[in-house]
């Protein structure tokens, strides 16, 4: 394991610079050969430190050294396979390991616990830190949870099982009074321990029973559900929210449960129907409301919008029910084809695709600027729209005030974290060949003084003429594009054509 391992840090580290040579040099472990071996963990707990067990080493010293090996080759393949992973960080669909399958967060709990000065996590645990906060930050959260108020029901289930689970909190699902969220708590943070099929049995019992329950009350809800989405919600109602969340914390960790497998779910469409009815208790849809309107599930609970975990369920719904509606709609239109009609499928789910973005825009526009700016990194990678506006980080950036340059800054940031491979040298240059209005007025105001020095100094002249050939260019690039394209910009096109004829006539003069 170490000779491999080693070789993957200096793939990463020395060699990551050639990304062709850095993804064939050398091939990988099997998943086959790395599953069996960190799933071992599962049935075989860490040893306690000698100190714990001073009057039973002599009988235990055999089977902690077993344990003990087992903990440190998981350990040391978890770190081996996300470093490999990171080798397709723009590319998820072609990593060689699912991370969802392994016990992550039950390594990095128990290396967590024994990582001070002389213990055996010492010098691995901060790499694997900082590989989990990059291929698997949902970890860390489950994580401040577990530590902060340790139960004892948790630590004696240990390693959970589906039928452990089944027996320890099989009550749950059971009872009729309010829920014990510390126990919830438990069985959520051991949920990310079970294979994703294990998990799945519970997510209708999560999502349609404890998550209300975690959201609380809602404010009261001063607008009518048939409120047009064109319509921009009321500043009090989005801005402050009067009830907080009763529960953020098992908020954040239904959704890492959610995330990693609810796409394994035999009924799907009636899960997220579930889920839908928790974060717009206001609003009665049924599956083919949701299909024909995918944009009603914006009218959702306020609270939402500024809780990071809900805003990602949310949005990952409205982009589901918007492909289910257009792959709907485009089977109706083949389906009355002997009926032909004048509405074009494309343009109705673009008028959808609209209504959805400007309702995203009237909330974003009326959130606060400390709420709004940690949900840009969301926002853009369960929006791909947001990826079309790469081509124009250039202008993006050009702003004189303040407030806007810094809204826009995280923009940039969070588009070029998502997208970092996405737009080319060409594109980019292409973007920047637009002038400012600032620029072209001060070009149009400058250089009638600029022609008249090289009138004046001959040796300017030929400089002169190089920066007008480029001026034109540009200017002819823009006056093609209308959504560029003003009356300065004619006016600093007439202002070089005259420089220019000003200085020819000069040199034949002369």
């Amino acid at each position: 394991m170490l000779p491999n391992l080693v070789m993957e840090l200096v793939e990463n580290h020395v060699t990551a610079f050639d990304k062709a040579t850095q993804q064939s040099s050398i091939p990988p472990l099997r998943p086959a050969m790395i599953l069996p071996v960190l799933l071992a963990v599962l049935d075989i707990p860490y040893p306690e430190p000698p100190s714990h067990l001073d009057h039973l080493r002599s009988k235990l010293s055999n089977l902690s050294l077993k344990s003990s090996n087992v903990w440190a080759t998981a350990t040391l393949l978890l770190v081996y396979v996300l470093h490999f992973n990171r080798r397709h960080v723009t590319d998820t669909a072609s990593r060689k390991y699912d991370l969802h399958a392994l016990p992550i967060a039950h390594i990095y709990r128990t290396a967590s616990r024994y990582c001070s000065v002389g213990d055996a996590f010492e010098f691995v645990f901060p790499v694997l830190s900082r590989l989990v906060l990059d291929e698997c930050p949902y970890v860390l959260s489950s994580l401040s949870v577990v530590t902060s108020q340790p139960s004892p029901a948790s630590l004696s289930i240990l390693p959970p099982t589906h039928v452990s689970l089944g027996r320890t909190y099989g009550h749950l699902k059971k009872t009729q009074q309010t829920i014990h969220m510390p126990v919830v708590v438990d069985l959520l943070c051991d949920l990310d321990l079970l294979p994703i099929d294990q998990a799945i049995p519970w997510l209708t019992w999560l999502v349609e029973t404890v998550l209300p329950v975690a959201m609380g009350s809602s404010p009261p809800f001063q607008e009518p559900s048939t409120l047009s989405m064109f319509k921009a919600p009321k500043d009090k109602l989005l801005a402050r929210p009067s009830t907080a969340l009763a529960f953020p914390e098992v908020c954040g960790l239904i959704q890492a449960v959610w995330s990693r497998s609810a796409d394994g779910h035999p009924t799907p469409h009636a899960l997220q129907l579930h889920l839908v009815h928790a974060l717009c208790p206001d609003g009665a849809y049924s599956f083919q409301d949701l299909v024909q309107e995918p944009f009603s599930i914006l009218r959702c609970d306020p609270r939402v919008w500024r809780h990071g975990p809900l805003l990602q369920l949310l949005l990952s719904l409205l982009t589901t029910f918007r492909d289910v509606s257009s792959v709907h709609l485009r089977q109706l239109h083949a389906d009355d084809a002997l009926h032909p009609s004048t509405v074009d499928v494309n343009q109705f789910i673009l008028v959808q695709d609209a209504i959805i973005v400007h309702a995203l825009l009237n909330v974003i526009a009326r959130l606060d600027a400390e709420d709004a700016y940690p949900q840009f990194r969301l926002l853009v990678k369960e929006l791909p729209a947001m990826y079309d506006l790469l081509p124009s980080i250039p202008d993006l950036l050009s702003a004189n005030d303040l407030a806007q340059l810094s809204f826009r800054c995280h923009l940039a940031s969070a588009l070029c974290r998502e997208y970092p491979d996405a737009v080319s040298t060409a594109v980019a240059q292409t973007a920047d060949k637009f002038l400012s209005t600032q620029v072209v007025e001060f070009l149009t105001a400058v250089l009638p003084a600029l022609g008249a020095m090289a009138v004046a100094f001959c040796d300017i002249a030929e400089e002169c003429v190089q920066l007008l050939m480029k001026l034109r260019v540009q200017i002819n690039h823009q006056m093609t594009d209308t959504l560029n394209n003003n009356t300065a910009v004619s006016q600093l096109e007439g202002t070089v054509q005259r420089v220019f004829a000003q200085i020819v006539r000069s040199t034949h003069e002369s």
